[in-house]
C-alpha cells in the first residue's frame, strides 16, 4: 500500500525481485485515497480477502502509517530508522529495522501452540484477538 502511482510500485517491485512476494499492491493513484485515509486500508484488506482486525501494517510514518493503520481498525507498526523519541499511541509497535519484524510477529502477534494433553493451547502472557496471515500491509 502506498501514497505513490500505481504503475511506479509495480515496477519497483519488479526491478529488485520483489513483485512475486505481494499478492495485492494498492495504490493510492489508482484508489483515489491516499494514507491516512481508513478507506485505502479498507480497500488493501478487501483486496486480500482479510477483516482488518486480522491485518498488521507497517511503515516508516507515524502518521500516516502506523496510527492511520490503528484508526482504521488494523494494527500498526511503525518502522523508525531514526530512533526519533516521539512517543507512540498505545497499540502501535515501534521497531527501527525490518529485521526486528520476525521477532515481533512472533512475540506479540502469533497464533498460539498447543503445548497441554487436552488440546487447549497455554494462554501467553498477552494473547492477540487474531492470527497472523500473509497479509501484512
Amino acid at each position: 500500500m502506498t501514497n505513490a502511482s500505481h504503475p511506479d510500485q509495480h515496477g519497483r517491485l519488479a526491478r529488485v525481485g520483489l513483485a512475486r512476494f505481494f499478492d495485492a499492491v494498492i495504490s493510492a493513484g489508482a484508489l483515489g485515497v491516499a494514507k491516512p485515509a481508513p478507506a485505502i486500508f479498507h480497500a488493501a484488506c478487501a483486496e486480500l480477502d482479510v477483516p482488518p482486525t486480522h491485518t498488521l501494517h507497517v511503515g516508516d510514518r507515524l502518521d500516516h502509517d502506523a496510527r492511520a493503520a490503528v484508526n482504521a481498525g488494523l494494527h500498526g507498526v511503525w518502522l523508525d530508522r531514526a530512533g526519533t523519541p516521539t512517543p507512540v499511541d498505545p497499540g502501535i509497535h515501534v521497531i527501527d529495522s525490518l529485521s526486528d519484524l520476525p521477532t515481533l510477529l512472533v512475540s506479540e502477534f502469533r497464533t498460539p501452540t498447543v503445548t497441554t494433553s487436552t488440546g487447549v493451547p497455554t494462554p501467553a502472557a498477552k494473547t492477540p484477538d487474531f492470527s497472523i496471515s500473509p497479509a501484512v500491509v
